[in-house]
Order: C-alpha cells, then sequence, then structure tokens
C-alpha cells in the first residue's frame, strides 16, 4: 500500500525524537473504527507533546487513523509498513487536547 504522507520524489526524514515514543499501542487485529477511537483515547492520556506509537494491520486503518489524529490537531510524524502486513504510525499529541 502506497504511504500518503511521503510524496513522489521527496526524501523521506524521520526526525530522531520520533524514535523515542512515550506510548506504544499494538491494535493489530482492531478494525476502524475501533483503530481511531482507542487511538484517541490514548493520547487522551498523554501530555502535549508526547509521541504514540501505534502498530495497525488493518489496511484502512493506515489512512483512517493518521487523517482523523491529524483533524483532532495531532501530527504524525511517520507511517510506515514493516513486516507481515503491519504498520506503524507515530504521532506527536498536539498542544489543543
Amino acid at each position: 500500500m502506497r504511504n500518503p504522507w511521503h510524496k513522489e520524489g521527496q526524501e523521506r526524514i524521520v526526525r530522531k525524537d520520533a524514535l523515542q515514543a512515550t506510548c506504544k499501542l499494538d491494535l493489530r487485529g482492531e478494525v476502524c473504527p475501533y483503530t481511531f477511537v482507542k487511538t484517541t483515547l490514548a493520547l487522551e492520556e498523554m501530555k502535549p507533546g508526547e509521541v504514540l506509537e501505534v502498530t495497525v494491520d488493518h489496511a484502512p486503518a493506515v489512512e483512517n487513523v493518521p487523517r482523523s489524529v491529524e483533524n483532532r490537531g495531532h501530527e504524525v510524524i511517520e507511517v510506515q509498513e514493516g513486516k507481515d502486513r503491519n504498520w506503524m504510525i507515530i504521532v506527536r499529541k498536539g498542544e489543543n487536547e
């Protein structure tokens, strides 16, 4: 699946601090909208600026979760495909919640 957050011909930049997740959430086996709901609940428990690493295996969640968290004021740092059709979504909690 194409990563919508990486544009063709654009160098992929990953900030060093993005690799240090404050919290990790494993949502493999979950489907939409539960992936977004559980991600939102986890973000509500975090402080602004903290980083959440979400692992999903439901393909629609790869687009739906990042789009939804951005709409709520959070920053999607990276979306990357891993092994066995798992994806990792890295989100920095925004200041607004």
